[in-house]
């Protein structure tokens, strides 16, 4: 068969349209076993006209040369493209992958403070009060407390001897009227420790009566010392003044429910046991109290608190314990 005609009857080969021949016409009229002259060949060129049939029908090749040359154009392509992939997963994709695969190191941990807990106890607001610990912190520290101590008491009567010289005692005798009385129990129960006969302080001129009439009350303090008002903070009160920096301070409060006295300081100070608490009579029989220190006093009636504190200012001596004794021992309210 001629190998146009093989081509068809195989159909579409390399995915070309089959090409349709014309029989040649030197063929036409020829019956099948007749011999056709046919035209004398070419000297140059030996070209079968009908392959065999076993011959391989090739297509035309893409590229010029034979086939080892395509075979090694190919693999140089081949390596070329695999070449190219390589360096740029060395150079793109590699950097990259190192990047997202380095995890950071977290920081050292600090010491950071922490928040209080819900259940550590949160100190309330200090509260603004009138009472005397307000007036001068040294009032209300322990005398074993940062150096604080006793004035000098040459004789130990229980008058140092800043207030001998107040009363007009003797320094070196504890006894000076020689009645048998230490001339600090003479004056705590306010009599005159410098005296022959049994004789009231009031009278030797050695102390003065301080009357009140707005707050409604009254008592004794030294001569020697001067009165005046407190106008600190806006408090108003009394401030009897030693000279040397040491006072005694007197306020009013209000007790609007009425509560006894030892109530009504330990709703004032929560911090305090009712055991610290002192408790004293006067002279003319008014309760008292004391705070733990001794150096602040209270008194209730009519609904009005008194507070007398003692206040050594900034110095280390307490000079005058005996002689703010007096004054409570002298106190009394007039309502």
């Amino acid at each position: 068969m001629p190998i146009e005609q093989k081509k068809m009857e195989n159909g579409n080969i390399g995915g070309k349209e089959p090409k349709i021949f014309a029989m040649p016409e030197k063929f036409l009229g020829v019956l099948p076993g007749n011999k056709v002259q046919e035209e004398a060949p070419l000297k140059t060129v030996k070209t079968p006209v009908n392959p065999p049939a076993s011959t391989k029908v090739e297509t035309a090749p893409l590229v010029k040369g034979s086939g080892i040359r395509k075979k090694l154009i190919m693999a140089g392509i081949a390596i070329f493209i695999l070449t190219a992939s390589g360096a740029a997963i060395y150079f793109f994709v590699l950097p990259k992958l190192n990047q997202t695969a380095q995890i950071p190191t977290p920081p050292k941990e600090e010491n950071i403070p922490t928040a209080p807990s819900i259940n550590e106890e949160i100190p309330e607001e200090t509260v603004a009060t009138t009472t005397p610990e307000d007036l001068s912190a040294t009032s209300t520290i322990p005398v074993e407390e940062e150096g604080i101590h006793n004035g000098l008491d040459s004789d130990g009567d229980g008058l140092t001897d800043a207030e001998e010289d107040v009363y007009g005692a003797v320094v070196s005798n504890p006894d000076t009227d020689i009645d048998g009385f230490l001339d600090g129990h003479e004056v705590f129960h306010l009599y005159n420790p410098a005296g022959t006969s049994p004789e009231k302080l009031i009278d030797t001129g050695a102390v003065k009566n301080y009357k009140n009439d707005k707050d409604g009350y009254q008592i004794y303090y030294p001569a020697k010392w001067t009165i005046g008002g407190l106008g600190s903070g806006g408090i108003d009160g009394t401030i009897i003044n030693s000279g040397t920096g040491e006072f005694v301070s007197i306020i009013t409060e209000q007790n609007i429910n009425n509560l006894p006295i030892i109530s009504w300081y330990l709703d004032q100070a929560p911090g305090i046991k009712a055991g610290e608490i002192q408790t004293f009579v006067t002279k003319s029989n008014f309760d008292g109290i004391k705070s733990p220190d001794g150096f602040n006093a209270y008194f209730t009636k009519g609904g009005m608190v008194y507070i007398i504190s003692y206040n050594i200012g900034t110095k280390v001596e307490i000079n005058y314990k005996r002689t703010f004794e007096m004054m409570l021992n002298s106190f009394r309210i007039d309502r």
